[in-house]
């Protein structure tokens, strides 16, 4: 027996979504097909990124005309904070992906705080859904609390790249730089899968209140 899932939206949805039913189908002994399109939203195939996971089989579009039992974008609502930390264990990176990070951290010396800055369009997101903004002075706020650490910065533009950089210099790391684009989406895929983890691995940590990716860099510190 085997269930079809097909996650939706953005790197961190489709990452809830496929934890989620991964683990229950685990449970439940049973296999699962995954169908991860590659799309704007996620324009990458999750085994570019991670290793297979056992039991799972991994289609990259819909042309198999499989009956698809499930479909979405966020955890299922039983699993608690802990159940989804534990989930994130199945995550598995390729090793040329955990080796760029490990280099990065080293470089670093391992002593860092992290932040993860949304923009591009969490103002209307926000808006939309009734939550309380997190402004740059936050940020500012936490950067300043923590004066002795290097400060890796996670974003998706150039803008608040170059505003962070003009405000605290060298103190400032991030990835990858961000060139200026009118496309929604400004970093590729892997680079957003380097974030997360360097992000992980931080002493500290803020984030964007409201963001996936935030609260999924949130449930990988606490695995």
């Amino acid at each position: 027996m085997s269930i079809v899932i097909y996650p939706r939206g953005g790197l961190c949805n489709k990452l809830r979504f496929l934890l989620s039913y991964y683990a229950n189908a685990k449970k439940q002994g049973i296999k699962i097909i995954v169908i991860w399109e590659k799309d704007k939203y996620c324009p990458g195939h999750f085994l570019d990124y991670f290793e297979s996971l056992d039991g799972a089989t991994f289609k990259e579009n819909k042309k198999d005309n499989l009956k698809i039992d499930f479909t979405g974008f966020d955890w299922l609502q039983e699993h608690s904070f802990a159940d989804r930390s534990e989930y994130c264990k199945y995550l598995v990176l390729i090793p040329e992906i955990k080796n760029a990070i490990s280099e990065y951290i080293n470089v670093m010396q391992n002593n860092y705080i992290a932040i993860h800055v949304r923009r591009t369009d969490m103002d209307e997101l926000l808006k939309r859904d009734n939550i309380c903004y997190t402004s740059d002075d936050v940020f500012f706020k936490f950067i300043e609390d923590n004066p002795e650490k290097k400060v890796f910065l996670a974003t998706d533009n150039s803008e608040t790249q170059k505003l962070f950089l003009s405000r605290y210099g060298e103190r400032i790391r991030f990835y990858k730089e961000i060139k200026d684009s009118d496309v929604l989406r400004k970093t590729d895929v892997v680079d957003a899968i380097i974030d997360l983890y360097i992000c992980k691995d931080a002493s500290n940590f803020k984030g964007t209140t409201g963001s996936s990716f935030t609260g999924f860099i949130q449930y990988l510190r606490n695995v």
